[in-house]
């Protein structure tokens, strides 16, 4: 079993820091903070965000997870993604007390404390907070009398080794049998199983925003609430989801014997209105979903030769087709661009804050 000491750090975010020759460096201070007893809602530290970001751009990689740069300020789509996912886990956390589970210790039972709390993480947008009170208002309103979700955990962090999830085989590279120690981890915003069902056959509920880029046409031209559901649509295969289910079911298997992670199911939520909630069991097609363990070991031997050639003053490359995507362009986009080292920090001290990570 995993402990809580090697597993559990702190988090601490100050000033940029850099050497004598002007180079930006990462503070010498411990990583993860598991965020289960204090707070809600963001990434896992170790999770598909951290392993995704190895794939689509090494420097990307080394600007987020090695140096620990973080926007001064979010995105606006991001921050509201951000508060309605705390808001929804103030209504989920409700259901766990009334399902007779211990709710999380970052649970405060007031709607006016969750108010504030949302107040001070949209400090600057009001109606940003606004929009995610009335989001919770509609969900509630709409689930409570038909709710037949019984949560279990929510924003709770898991961890696993790379080798729980891909148990060793005789055919390994030394470099690959290297990384076995290594940790993943995941945050599924709500663990649970079905109401009147088996407590042990549990599922991941994953919610997803969606705003006005995706609002489809009624018949008379108005904006639906929510796009038509596909089965084969973004999420169908989707690395985030598949690692969630596989994890999971590598935590379930070290911690509790006989229980089941039987799959996911996506809770979209529109934020704007008309306002607009569904369900949906999301099909993993196999032969994707059984790509993931090896996958997953795959990528942390490429962070850890990433780590060792920074190690050596080797400069990771960055992927261009990973500076603008569907969701805009990347936050380190004009970093990597700047023309000059002194345009390069003048960006980051103007841009950027740094979480201290090792």
């Amino acid at each position: 079993m995993i402990s809580e000491e090697r597993l559990k750090r702190q988090f601490s975010i100050g000033a940029l820091a850099f050497d004598d020759d002007g180079n930006l460096i990462s503070p010498d201070i411990s990583v993860f903070d598991s965020g289960d007893a204090s707070t809600a809602g963001g990434a896992s530290p170790r999770g598909s965000s951290y392993y995704n970001s190895v794939m689509a751009c090494p420097r990307m990689w080394q600007l987020r997870y090695k140096l620990g740069l973080v926007p001064r300020v979010d995105r606006r789509y991001r921050l509201e993604g951000t508060l309605i996912h705390r808001a929804l886990a103030f209504y989920w956390a409700n259901r766990m007390g009334l399902a007779g589970y211990r709710q999380p210790q970052w649970h405060k039972p007031l709607l006016s404390e969750l108010e504030q709390e949302l107040l001070t993480l949209g400090r600057g947008f009001p109606t940003s907070v606004t929009m995610s009170m009335n989001v919770l208002n509609d969900y509630t309103k709409y689930y409570t009398p038909i709710e037949d979700f019984v949560p279990v955990a929510v924003e709770q962090c898991f961890y696993a080794t790379i080798d729980e999830v891909d148990p060793p085989r005789a055919d390994m590279t030394p470099e690959e049998r290297a990384v076995g120690t290594e940790v993943v981890s995941v945050r599924p915003d709500v663990l649970g199983h079905a109401l009147g069902g088996n407590p042990l056959k549990l599922l991941i509920m994953d919610h997803k925003t969606e705003g006005r880029q995706y609002g489809a046409k009624n018949a008379d031209r108005s904006v639906a609430a929510l796009e038509p559901w596909r089965d084969d649509g973004e999420h169908t295969i989707s690395w985030q989801q598949m690692l969630y289910v596989t994890v999971m079911r590598a935590v379930v298997r070290r911690e509790h014997k006989g229980a089941e992670v039987l799959g996911s199911t996506i809770q979209r939520v529109r934020r704007e209105s008309p306002t607009g909630v569904a369900r949906h069991d999301l099909y993993m097609p196999l032969p994707a979903f059984e790509q993931i363990p090896r996958t997953l070991r795959s990528v942390a031997v490429e962070a850890r030769r990433i780590g060792a050639d920074l190690e050596r003053g080797i400069k990771p490359r960055w992927h261009t087709w990973s500076c603008q995507t569907r969701w805009g362009a990347c936050d380190y986009r004009e970093v990597c661009a700047a023309p000059t080292k002194k345009d390069m920090v003048d960006r980051l001290k103007a841009d950027f804050i740094q979480i201290a990570v090792k």
